[in-house]
């Protein structure tokens, strides 16, 4: 039993790095609605097969997200979906193996509220 106990700790933690996620970028959603904000990168954004994202200072409606390649290929991932301030979505799989990502378009706005909602996006 201890044997064992052992060995899934190990494997945890040889795995951890497999698993561990990267802030892409953050960008403030304004009240208008479906407004698109963009976070461009100069260089390659690493190899990233998975994104999420995580909504801070006030609630927001996402609509989608589109991720632009550096090979000039683009995916939408259709959200629809209205987060409350500190809620994330799930990890959403990219399509392909691990993916250079040159932008990211997010489309939403910020829910009724004095303030902007902040959007991150993490890869991994």
């Amino acid at each position: 039993m201890k044997k064992q106990l052992i060995m899934t700790i190990c494997v945890m933690l040889i795995s951890a790095p497999l698993f561990a996620s990267q802030l892409l970028g953050s960008t403030k959603l304004t009240r208008q609605e479906n407004d698109v904000d963009v976070l461009r990168f100069s260089s390659c954004r690493g190899k990233i097969a998975q994104v999420k994202l995580q909504v801070r200072a006030a609630n927001a409606e996402i609509e989608a997200i589109v991720v632009h390649f550096a090979n000039g290929e683009l995916t939408r991932l259709d959200l629809r979906q209205r987060f409350k301030k500190g809620a994330a979505s799930r990890w959403v799989d990219l399509p392909g193996k691990d993916r250079c990502i040159s932008k990211i378009k997010i489309i939403g706005d910020s829910e009724a509220s004095r303030k902007q909602a902040r959007v991150e996006i993490f890869g991994r």
